[in-house]
């Protein structure tokens, strides 16, 4: 069975993180818009957490290593 689903998975958390934390950094987002953009990180980092709790058993050893949660 093929798991390229989770790692798609794993590849748009990255870019959607990596897209958040650019526009909070940019520092022309009006406030309200800076607190969507931090709960949207918060909401990429629980999904990532969930996924690495519920369905890294189903990935082989050598690729789960890489998509370990970090921080």
């Amino acid at each position: 069975m093929s798991y390229t689903y989770l790692l798609d998975l794993y590849s748009l958390i990255e870019k959607r993180t990596g897209q958040a934390t650019a526009r909070i950094q940019s520092g022309c987002l009006h406030d309200s818009a800076v607190e969507f953009q931090r709960g949207r990180l918060e909401m990429l980092r629980q999904f990532r957490i969930f996924l690495t709790d519920n369905y890294n058993s189903k990935l082989p050893r050598r690729i789960r290593r890489n998509f370990s949660v970090k921080g």
